[in-house]
């Protein structure tokens, strides 16, 4: 045990210098306008414009949800368009200067005016609805469209689906310091986990040539899929980047279903079965057909759900399915622990999930501690971390088997190298005696024709001659 615990010790350090470093991120300094609490807003019809919004600015209300969902709730659960307002003054520092709006979080899509002039759009509205995602947004706004002395009003129309909401953090700054929070926000949200993909997918290559080498290695089989699907799970925080998305190839219900919905099944099912074969055991053909079962149930109802709304509404019944399928490994583990043989196996199967297990529980605590903040998913990097811890786990395993195989083969060959100078000499003993017997036998054949001449030289000669 005192050997296990050094020989994995320092994936613990490792684990808190990340987290250190994740951690560290600093305030800002740049003044900024903050517009994010001052924000007011009136539900519309579909085809509502800019003008009806102007005509009904004695409906506007105060948005004083400051959570990350606050448009879901105040507005309910569906499709909602949706009309936020929100007015400021330019400060005498920022005056004459081009202005960048920032909005670290807004979902779903939306369009936005200064001072009644069209600026820009993210997302797309219906009947091609695209979400924006995770994808943080910037605006900028000229000098010529400003109100250098006077109120500068913004104005913003909404399509509000599902989890929809709109940052309270919103902020405005001269565009040379706009723009570089606003990228580095969208760095934090979206593309931070690029390179992660990467990983990944090499993960998943690498692992999957060893199965195909050593098949009867399963649990190889296993970590490759479950890093595949990791992959696929990860994309939608990053597809803002991505062409395909963004022009609109994959529509956002079909990519949302793709990416976030059925991988995440995949990752529990193929987890439960890394579970199982990492502690080297029987697959009963029961346990087999209920995975499957309920696997597949997941999979057809996801793919078979018309709309977004709907999604949303199995969601329960969708996180009861992995809530067994995850009990069903956690089981296997636990039980483990209480058998010696496979104890070892057990703690190194913890070790290998603590990163992400704990990452996990800082997500919950940060977003259960602020929900007016959008934070990067930590558990993503644990993930990382754990992907680390298994590679070098799976890596010792099996140079385990290999040293102990090849010491079989080195006394195999020893054995056999023993086994034939035995038989080397045993066949020397056997020529040298055959030819003891051969010379035996030429020495009893000339004293057998010596006695031979002997005896006829008893006997006198026959008179063979006869008369006539």
């Amino acid at each position: 045990m005192r050997f296990w615990f050094r020989q994995h010790f320092f994936f613990a350090l490792f684990l808190c210098a990340f987290s250190t470093l994740l951690c560290s991120c600093g305030a800002p300094e740049t003044p900024r306008i903050v517009i994010g609490n001052d924000f007011y807003y009136w539900e519309s019809s579909a085809d509502a414009t800019f003008g009806d919004a102007m005509q009904n600015m004695r409906f506007f209300k105060k948005l004083e949800d400051n959570t990350t969902k606050n448009l879901r709730n105040v507005l309910g659960r569906g499709s909602h368009y949706v009309w936020v307002r929100a007015e400021f003054e330019i400060p005498p520092q920022f005056k004459n200067q081009p202005l960048g709006l920032v909005i670290p979080h807004l979902r779903f899509a939306e369009q936005l005016w200064c001072n009644g002039n069209f600026i820009s759009q993210y997302g797309e509205f219906p009947p091609h609805e695209q979400s924006t995602l995770f994808k943080a947004h910037f605006f900028s706004l000229p000098v010529n469209l400003l109100n250098q002395d006077g109120k500068n009003m913004i104005m913003i129309r909404i399509y509000a689906q599902g989890k929809s909401g709109i940052s309270s953090h919103a902020f405005i700054q001269p565009t040379r310091f706009a723009y570089p929070a606003f990228e580095k926000i969208n760095f934090l949200h979206t593309r931070i986990y690029m390179p992660l993909t990467g990983i990944l997918v090499f993960t998943f290559i690498l692992y999957l040539c060893f199965f195909i080498n050593v098949p009867n290695f399963k649990e190889f089989r296993d970590f490759a899929l479950l890093n595949l699907f990791t992959s696929f799970f990860i994309t939608p925080f990053f597809a803002t980047e991505l062409p395909p998305y963004t022009n609109g190839v994959f529509q956002f219900l079909s990519f949302y279903k793709l990416s976030l919905c059925i991988p995440a099944y995949f990752i529990i099912y193929f987890a439960t079965m890394f579970s199982i074969h990492y502690h080297h055991l029987s697959y009963t053909r029961t346990c087999g057909i209920v995975q499957t079962a309920m696997l597949a149930v997941q999979v057809i109802t996801t793919l078979i759900v018309p709309t977004y709304e709907a999604l949303v509404g199995i969601t329960p019944f969708m996180l009861a399915l992995l809530a067994i399928q995850g009990l069903m490994g956690a089981t296997i583990v636990v039980r483990e622990i209480y058998r010696t043989e496979h104890r070892q196996f057990a703690f190194e199967f913890l070790l290998g999930f603590l990163p992400l297990s704990l990452s996990a529980l800082l997500d919950i605590a940060l977003r259960l501690h602020d929900k007016t903040q959008v934070y990067p998913y930590f558990s993503i990097f644990g993930w990382q971390i754990s992907i680390a811890i298994f590679i070098i786990l799976l890596a010792t395993r099996f140079a385990g088997i290999y040293r102990k195989s090849e010491q079989l083969s080195n006394h195999l060959q020893e054995e056999v190298a023993t086994r034939t100078s035995e038989l080397q000499d045993a066949n020397y003993e056997l020529s040298l005696l055959n030819e003891r017997l051969e010379k035996d036998k030429r020495h009893s054949e000339m004293d057998l024709e010596m006695a031979a001449i002997v005896q006829k030289n008893f006997f006198p000669q026959p008179n063979t001659r006869f008369r006539g």
